[in-house]
């Protein structure tokens, strides 16, 4: 809220009303003022007010965002509060009310009857006065409050004056004809831009409550911290009366080098140390002395220190005196560190070790090899060897295409797509071309143009580069994506050029995803599918042709160029030569067949199976069988059968 008093040439009144407010469960009605501010979006009282209703609430912090200034105040939040106008007790419901200490406006700003009665048109509006404060700002969350139910307009340079459910109010100037304000020499200009824009305890509440499981004040523990508790909980034991826990290794598999050599050298240092100080030696070894005599210390067996399983890691000391006490303490360092042998490391990098002898000035290694794969495998070397001594080599980054960046202002492409002199077009057609490789993928796009005598020019109209994904893709799979992206151009330059255009031609120097495109029955994986689909929503089959790779310009975006050799190549701009010649004479299509071939990985395998099963028909049989015996019968009945021979039944 923002309040301010100063110079100015008009005395001003507010839409300042007085109304009678009261709690919902309270009896006690209180008049006071009202400022009706479309410039607020919370609705605010004084704590005066507070005090009159004897009304509490919950303290809370809010941000207030005024004319030229955002603060975080502290305020309460008051409930059940209800006003109405002095004429009637139509109470209205307020929402949520911020408390503060005062309402930004003065008691000047309030209109009298006496300013309204200089006015002859504003005859209508009848003010009440009362003897209060302004103790209520009522902004635009409470619509009906503020809400015009009848207005009387301005005249010349005068106030107006509005009607709402509280009572009339007069806004403007007040000043009389003559150029002197109607109420002294007094000037006050208020200027109100209330926003509560952030409630951070309601916000909180609301937020807990709805997601109590997504806001916790307290920190959860990482994953290394549950491994700590669990490894103590399963291994904390009593023993002799006293709790113990294992080693609270991160890996329980830890291997450890021998790192005896270092502590030996500590030791004979701190021997010589000795030998030039005899009461320094006294005190280390009364130190040392009353460790083991208490069980604080304990001589390792044998049998534990000569093992060479990686589970055995000595520990140096030293002697450091207190300064005012002049007390020894022995520290033992625990913290310090081993380096593995570099004779180890030469045998496993034997190659490169040289380079970080020979080729380094003191942080910079300046080495040169004969093939990329070389450099490659010499960065990782180095970067291993040199971790391993506790250094982390950067900067391994190319950088010198920073320093062409700004070649790039050399780079011109005419805005217009006709050359000078060219004439009215009779006939317009966009090409596309795509392209991808291992490294990228990319579109080019240009407008072919020709003039009623015949003549041809080709405007580069927009082209795309991307690199390929960090995971692996197959080369169909990045071509397919840049013929997508070539349909995606096609049909959004289509929309933005508003020219008329004749069907636009595709190239690609892929078979397979022509192939692809032209096929008609052979049923697809999802990624072939979809993209295929997207294709053939934006063209036609007939609309694809290929190109050869090394005069499609698509190329240099798949695979980018250097900066002197982008902005030399015309290709690119001005498209490939072909196009500027008769249709006859651009590239054909492979005499290739169209069908996709069965090994295809993209292509839906149909898995057939065929099951052959056997059954005996014993009704056929049966019938069969009785008509012979049926001929044998009218045999015999005619004198057949004279040897008298037996014949098997039917169930035989």
């Amino acid at each position: 809220m923002c309040g301010c008093t100063g110079a100015g040439d008009s005395d001003c009144v507010l839409a300042i009303v007085p109304i009678q407010v009261k709690t919902k469960k309270g009896n006690k009605v209180v008049k006071t003022y009202a400022f009706l501010d479309p410039g607020s979006s919370a609705t605010f009282c004084t704590e005066a007010l507070m005090d009159e209703l004897n009304v509490s609430g919950r303290r809370t912090d809010i941000l207030l965002r005024t004319m030229g200034d955002e603060k975080s105040v502290s305020s309460y939040i008051v409930r059940g509060l209800e006003v109405s106008s002095l004429e009637d007790n139509n109470f209205l419901k307020l929402p949520d009310v911020f408390s503060q200490s005062t309402i930004p406006v003065n008691k000047e700003n309030v209109p009298l009857q006496e300013d309204v009665d200089r006015w002859p048109y504003l005859k209508r509006a009848h003010l009440l006065c009362i003897e209060a404060e302004v103790g209520l700002l009522i902004g635009t969350n409470v619509p009906k409050a503020i809400e015009p139910w009848q207005v009387i307009s301005s005249v010349g340079e005068g106030p107006y004056a509005v009607r709402t459910m509280l009572g009339w109010t007069v806004n403007g100037p007040i000043k009389e004809d003559g150029g002197v304000t109607a109420r002294g020499e007094r000037i006050h200009l208020t200027a109100n831009r209330i926003s509560v824009v952030q409630l951070d305890e309601l916000w909180k509440q609301q937020f807990k409550f709805d997601f109590p499981e997504c806001h916790q004040d307290e920190l959860e523990m990482s994953r290394e911290d549950r491994q700590f508790i669990d490894l103590v909980s399963q291994s904390t034991k009593l023993e002799q009366g006293h709790y113990s826990i294992c080693f609270p290794l991160r890996n329980g598999n830890v291997n450890m080098p021998n790192n005896r050599k270092v502590v030996e050298q500590r030791a004979l240092s701190l021997r010589k140390k000795f030998e030039k100080n005899v009461s320094f030696h006294a005190d280390y070894t009364s130190f040392m002395g009353d460790n083991i005599t208490k069980g604080h210390a304990v001589r390792v067996p044998f049998e534990e220190v000569n093992r060479d399983d990686g589970r055995l890691w000595y520990i140096p000391h030293h002697g450091v005196y207190h300064p005012k006490k002049h007390k020894i303490r022995v520290v033992f360092d625990c913290g310090a560190s081993f380096r593995e042998d570099v004779l180890k490391i030469t045998v496993q990098f034997n190659t490169s070790v040289n380079t970080v002898l020979q080729n380094f000035y003191v942080d910079d290694c300046l080495k040169s090899v004969s093939t990329e794969e070389e450099a490659v495998s010499l960065y990782h070397d180095l970067s291993a060897i040199c971790a391993k001594g506790g250094f982390c080599l950067t900067e391994w980054q190319w950088s010198d295409w920073l320093k062409e960046l700004h070649q790039l202002e050399n780079f011109e492409v005419g805005r217009c797509f006709k050359p000078p002199g060219f004439g009215e077009a009779v006939s317009a057609q966009l090409h596309h071309f795509a392209d991808a490789s291992e490294e990228g993928y990319g579109t080019a796009s240009y407008l072919l143009s020709r003039n009623s005598y015949n003549q041809v020019h080709c405007a580069f109209i927009l082209g795309k580069a991307r690199v390929a994904p960090l995971k692996p893709t197959t080369i169909p799979h990045m071509e397919l994506t840049a013929v997508t992206v070539a349909g995606n151009m096609d049909k959004m330059l289509r929309r933005e050029l508003q020219l008329q255009l004749e069907d636009s031609v595709f190239w690609s120097d892929s078979t397979v995803v022509l192939k692809y495109i032209s096929n008609e029955t052979t049923s697809f994986c999802t990624f072939v599918a979809n993209r295929v689909s997207a294709v053939l929503k934006v063209s036609q089959p007939s609309q694809w042709r290929y190109v050869n790779t090394a005069i499609n310009p698509a190329d240099h975006a798949s695979r980018g160029l250097k900066v002197d050799a982008f902005i030399q190549n015309k290709a690119w701009i001005s498209g490939p030569d072909f196009l500027k010649e008769s249709e006859d004479k651009w590239p054909e299509n492979p005499d290739h067949s169209r069908e996709i071939a069965t090994e295809d990985p993209e292509v839906k395998r149909n898995a057939v199976v065929n099951v052959l099963t056997a059954e005996e028909d014993t009704d056929t049989v049966k019938q069969l069988l009785e008509t012979l015996l049926l001929l044998d019968s009218s045999k015999e009945g005619s004198g057949g059968d004279p040897q008298g021979e037996s014949h098997p039944s039917v169930s035989e």
